[in-house]
């Protein structure tokens, strides 16, 4: 009895079950009665022997209609199962899909969480060691805004693509954002596995992706937490990731980083920064210093060179290194550039019509497309001529998107702008690329002036560069001119202009209105 108890309340417990069985018990007892007593047959010949009682047509519409209760229960019973069958179905499709991404196809990051707990089990069972890698992808914003978000999802798609190749057996992988995704690796206290993991994936990465007639490259930056070194709940270890990829980012593009101690309060204090910079760029505490281009034949002033200082209300001034890198990293360089192009502008107003104006433009600065028309903005604006701007870029950002610089610079040269290259002779510059982008000038890097002191073959070098640029019509400029033997060695090599302490350090507008009211700066 008890078992036919705990039978009897299991199959309540599951109501479609209890149905079907229900109604086979019904039937059956019905059959068994049939056989046992003749029930049905005696109901029928009763019916025949008082047909003006109509005995028979009740009967026969009495089974009629258990017949008809008996189909439709049995319908209304498979369309039950069914309608259960696709919603146990359907939880499992949503359950799959919250723990995945549908773009790709990986785990998301709820799930990567979930396998790096187990993971940390099996750590704490066995006493090994894994390591947890975050990679951060470079570009993908600007390759959303330039080739539309289809061209972003196709570089996400087969970014996840590459990177399962780079999986080994009981390695896990996911993306965890909009542009990163997450690895977590068996690596036996061992920290060069990691290594070879992370510069495997920045090189699988770095592989260019085809859009149609274009080929688009990105790179990507990545963080390394150790477990247990690092600790051993799940969130934390990606957080030490995340932290030890901003510092990768920070040292260059294709970098990795091991979290260390202290680089959470290192990104305590860049938040700081970052909110700080926004308010002062929005308030015009960041303003423009200049420092005075030199002509090397005459000595006079011919022009200056924009570079920013940061008033700050506590930590005095502030030079370019300590913030313009968080400007950059913020997508705020643009707007910084665009006011001190505009305050420069203005203070041009009070200085003879000649005097050009130098502004730096940054990397990443070359990847929008609106910049020549915001800069063009800014001279209609304020009256100052085009053909007395010029626009340093760097050789870094040619290597870039080449083609994304040609088009930029060309919209400017087309009104008289001119462009220069900045740092010449330390980073990636060839002839094809001075030729391809019609540069005006070089300016060449302070490391060759600093090291020309005592050495002849330096001095040969420099004096092969300041030749290719006559041959090749350009000006040429020299910075980092300290003393008044690097203007003399300079201007025997047949260098054009110069720019140093030697002739001043950068100033206010105020102070340089004096320097130019002097006739030289160097006699």
């Amino acid at each position: 009895m008890m078992l036919a108890g705990r039978l009897l309340n299991r199959l309540r417990a599951d109501k479609e079950r209890f149905e079907w069985l229900l109604a086979a018990l019904i039937t059956l007892g019905v059959v068994v009665l049939e056989l046992k007593t003749g029930f049905l047959v005696r109901v029928y010949l009763l019916a025949r022997e008082h047909q003006d009682l109509y005995i028979d047509k009740l009967y026969l519409g009495s089974i009629a209609a258990c017949v008809a209760l008996a189909f439709i229960g049995v319908r209304r019973s498979v369309r039950l199962r069914a309608e259960i069958s696709r919603r146990v179905e359907a939880e499992r499709h949503a359950k799959a899909i919250a723990r995945h991404d549908p773009l790709t196809g990986l785990p998301n990051r709820s799930r990567f969480i979930e396998d790096v707990a187990s993971t940390i089990q099996r750590i704490k069972t066995y006493g090994s060691s894994s390591a947890v890698l975050l990679i951060d992808l470079d570009r993908l914003k600007t390759i959303n805004e330039l080739y539309g978000h289809a061209a972003g999802d196709k570089v996400l798609s087969e970014t996840a693509a590459r990177l399962r190749r780079v999986l080994r057996v009981g390695d896990g992988l996911a993306r965890v954002g909009g542009d990163e995704f997450a690895l977590v690796i068996a690596v036996n206290f061992d920290e060069d596995i990691p290594v070879r993991v992370a510069q495997r994936a920045i090189n699988i990465v770095n592989q260019p992706v085809v859009l149609g007639d274009a080929e688009i490259r990105v790179g990507a930056a990545v963080g390394i937490a150790m477990c247990p070194g690092d600790g051993c709940d799940p969130n934390a270890l990606l957080h030490a990731a995340a932290l030890a990829m901003k510092r990768a980012k920070k040292e260059g593009r294709g970098k990795y980083s091991f979290f260390e101690e202290g680089m959470d309060e290192e990104l305590k204090s860049r938040a700081i920064t970052e909110r700080e910079l926004k308010a002062a760029i929005a308030a015009n505490h960041i303003r423009p210093h200049y420092q005075p281009l030199v002509s090397l034949k005459t000595g006079e002033v011919c022009g200056f060179e924009i570079l920013a200082r940061w008033e700050h209300p506590t930590k005095g001034l502030r030079m370019p290194a300590e913030f313009v890198p968080v400007a950059e990293d913020t997508s705020q360089i643009s707007e910084l550039s665009y006011r001190l192009l505009r305050q420069a502008c203005e203070d041009s107003n009070a200085w003879p019509i000649g005097l050009t104006l130098s502004l730096n433009i940054a990397p990443c600065q070359l990847e929008e497309r609106d910049l020549p028309y915001a800069i063009l903005a800014v001279l209609r604006e304020t009256g100052f001529d085009p053909r007395r701007l010029i626009i340093e870029i760097t050789e870094a950002a040619l290597v870039r998107d080449l083609d994304m610089a040609r088009e930029i610079l060309g919209v400017l040269k087309r009104e008289g702008v001119r462009i220069e290259l900045d740092d010449f002779g330390i980073g990636y510059s060839s002839l094809y690329h001075l030729r391809e982008l019609s540069f005006d000038a070089i300016k060449i890097d302070r490391s060759f002036i600093q090291e020309l002191r005592g050495d002849d073959e330096k001095k040969k070098i420099l004096g092969a560069i300041i030749n290719l640029g006559h041959t090749l019509s350009l000006a040429t400029v020299a910075e980092g001119v300290e003393d008044e033997s690097d203007f003399a060695l300079l201007s025997e090599l047949g260098c054009q202009f110069g720019q140093g302490y030697h002739f001043g350090r950068p100033v206010a507008a105020r102070e340089a209105t004096r320097l130019v009211d002097r006739e030289q700066v160097v006699a």
